[in-house]
């Protein structure tokens, strides 16, 4: 079996090679969790001047973020609104703790909005 790290950059190539040639992925190059990890490896993170909704649980997960800033304060340096939600982070998406969400997020598009148009 090829290590872990020669078979990463295998499926790199095949990868680069399909994307840049359109053909098809195989198999395991099209497995979303391949290209999230891709993604994740690839990515730079910067720092973001800009305000920010930070929607968090209030069940968190075994103190793995931290609060009040879960691991995000090297890069926020703009203001940073805290919101809760209710239940954990598998739960905050599904019903009935994403109606919480949505109108957390309805609140902040409405308030962008109205920056934005005065």
């Amino acid at each position: 079996m090829l290590g872990k790290t020669l078979r990463d950059r295998c499926l790199q190539f095949v990868y680069d090679a399909c994307v840049r040639w359109k053909y098809p992925l195989p198999g395991i190059a099209a497995d979303v969790r391949y290209a999230n990890r891709r993604a994740e490896r690839l990515y730079e993170r910067k720092p973001y001047h800009g305000t920010v909704a930070l929607v968090k649980t209030t069940d968190p997960a075994g103190g793995i973020f931290p609060a009040p800033l879960m691991g995000w304060q090297d890069l926020l340096q703009g203001q940073v609104v805290l919101y809760d939600a209710p239940g954990n982070h598998l739960q905050m998406l599904a019903e009935p703790a994403v109606e919480s969400v949505a109108q957390i997020l309805r609140k902040r598009l409405r308030t962008a909005a109205t920056k934005e148009m005065s």
